[in-house]
């Protein structure tokens, strides 16, 4: 098996799964008693904040949660919760847990998607002039359909200058470390995407936006309810530790644009993106086709993100693909990798690409 959808989800490593067993067995108890191993407990949690904190370089706070889209969706509770201006604006690239989120918030605000230039990235320029009456701003690191790496650095120099806050989902973002107290009010990522267990997200905020989203919440600072996965939050370090060079993944994104390119794919490159991603628009045959055929041979990618159950669900892509390719998003493909693939995969997956092409 070959697997090429690590934009959905990653394998655990080995040496995270041998943590998480060995901190299962041994730290079972609830981090919110008050006993003896209780308090133990929330001490590896508080070791694994402070882990953290220096990590991003940041002093934000460290909320815990049970994935990258509810740390979204506490982010956008906690910027959202006292209604100050009229208007919320957010990037065209958002994994849905964005719009999820947003959905309730739609009769109080004008939600503004940012402007694109005619290549697709996010137009700046024109953004500055979009700022007034602004509550907060949103958008992805990486985009992640295509990769696109959204320019988080200049939106947050805007939201800045006009004092609104910004909230970063970086959960595709995590080969590309920012270091966040310069950039923004509030990150979220996800331990799955890095190497690590499901069910273990992260949220980081500034203090003054840190408030009880409700009087019966008693866990995370008052966000949430629920007994917190200590094990898999602790070896959340092993993953960031391991998250190591990203030269090979580039290495193997630029083999494959340049194989898949010459059996006649079109690369969906902006001129911003992370190494990690690789779409394509296959001419002439369903992008669902091509993943079928591949799966059938044991080999996996995919037409989109896995929580819109494989099909285009950011607005932006959508477009991109009709404006600048002329070409329907039915012809898009994910290729996306992690450290644990190999040219030689790289070297099967164009073989079986170039035969099913030619078949049809």
């Amino acid at each position: 098996m070959i697997y090429f959808d690590n934009a959905s989800t990653t394998r655990a490593s080995k040496a995270v799964l041998k943590n998480y067993l060995e901190i299962s067995e041994k730290m079972y108890f609830n981090s919110e008693s008050i006993h003896g191993g209780g308090l133990d407990t929330a001490f590896i949690l508080d070791n694994v904040r402070n882990y953290i904190r220096e990590y991003f370089n940041t002093d934000k706070h460290v909320i815990f949660t049970r994935s990258g889209s509810h740390s979204n969706d506490i982010a956008l509770q906690l910027l959202l919760k006292d209604k100050k201006a009229n208007k919320i604006l957010v990037s065209p690239y958002e994994h849905m847990s964005i719009s999820a989120s947003l959905h309730h918030y739609s009769p109080l605000y004008d939600i503004v998607h940012m402007p694109t230039t005619h290549d697709g990235e996010i137009d700046i320029e024109t953004l500055k002039d979009m700022m007034a009456d602004t509550q907060c701003i949103i958008s992805a690191h990486v985009h992640s359909e295509t990769g696109y790496r959204l320019p988080v650095e200049r939106i947050a120099e805007l939201a800045a200058s006009h004092r609104v806050p910004y909230h970063i989902d970086g959960v595709q973002g995590m080969y590309d470390k920012l270091e966040l107290d310069v950039l923004c009010t509030s990150h979220s990522f996800s331990a799955h995407k890095i190497h690590g267990v499901k069910g273990v997200g992260v949220l980081m905020v500034d203090y003054e936006h840190l408030t009880p989203l409700n009087p019966h919440f008693h866990h995370e600072y008052g966000t949430q309810n629920g007994t917190l996965d200590v094990a898999g939050i602790a070896t959340i370090i092993q993953a960031l530790e391991e998250i190591g060079d990203p030269r090979p993944i580039k290495e193997m994104r630029d083999q494959l644009n340049t194989s898949l390119s010459a059996l006649g794919l079109r690369a969906l490159d902006l001129n911003h993106h992370a190494d990690h991603i690789s779409s394509f628009i296959v001419p002439g045959m369903e992008g669902q086709y091509l993943m079928q055929s591949l799966s059938s041979r044991n080999i996996y990618i995919s037409t989109g993100s896995a929580c819109g159950h494989g099909v285009l669900v950011s607005r932006g892509l959508g477009k991109l693909i009709a404006e600048r390719y002329g070409a329907s998003a039915d012809q898009y493909i994910r290729i996306s990798l992690s450290r644990y693939n190999n040219m030689e995969e790289v070297r099967q997956l164009t073989g079986y690409v170039e035969k099913i092409v030619r078949e049809e």
